[in-house]
């Protein structure tokens, strides 16, 4: 009986320690204030959203004397609208807009990684590293906040490319537009919680028999 407890807590907490983002991107365009789009995708994911980052101080607030910068972390808490579809179900339109209490859970993005110079105008490539959590609450919601999260995904993690250009205004760089983009993680990635699953779904085959008898 143990066992089975500790197999059925591992299938179902493995998942919620990280869900990979496998593809998509998260862009931010023009100096401030700015606009941004994401597409994020994963093994049970597929979601869609609009952000705001008029109050980002990196990148597009990355501003220095002409010997440039090196930005190495960008945190994105604005966003707007959005929808999507995680594990088969549809969500047409929500509201990523998590500030002040608003909803049970929170929408945020952290890149961070190996640190990108950006010595003066031009483009510029590097990799990066990602952990973030979307709440996609309702439109119309009922009764007093913080209302639910309709769309959850806390736990998601990823890498990938990202791409930078900088543009020179009147002897100042600044870091214009921003492009990020998911690549597919290493296969072992995927294996990590395979033991545990496999180990549930044989629990629930060998109970299930157990039923019927």
């Amino acid at each position: 009986m143990k066992k089975a407890i500790l197999v059925l807590a591992a299938a179902v907490f493995c998942p919620l320690l990280a869900a990979p983002v496998t593809g998509g991107f998260v862009r931010v365009t023009g100096s401030l204030p700015s606009t941004g789009d994401f597409h994020l995708t994963g093994p049970n994911f597929d979601v869609t959203g609009f952000i705001d980052v008029q109050l980002s101080v990196w990148p597009n607030g990355c501003i220095a004397s002409p010997a440039g910068c090196s930005p190495e972390a960008l945190d994105i808490g604005d966003f707007f609208d959005g929808f999507g579809t995680v594990s088969g179900a549809s969500f047409p339109l929500v509201n990523w807009e998590t500030a002040n209490g608003f909803s049970a859970g929170l929408s945020t993005f952290h890149f961070y990684g190996p640190i990108v110079p950006i010595p003066g105008p031009g483009t510029f490539t590097g990799t990066f590293n990602f952990t973030g959590e979307l709440c996609g609450t309702s439109f119309s919601p009922v009764g007093s906040p913080p209302y639910p999260c309709l769309l959850n995904l806390p736990s998601l993690t990823g890498s990938g490319r990202v791409t930078m250009v900088a543009q020179d205004f009147s002897g100042l760089v600044v870091v214009t537009d921003v492009t990020y983009t998911f690549l597919t993680p290493e296969a072992n990635t995927f294996l990590l919680c395979m033991p545990a699953l496999l180990a549930a779904a044989a629990y629930r085959l060998l109970r299930a028999r157990t039923l019927v008898r």
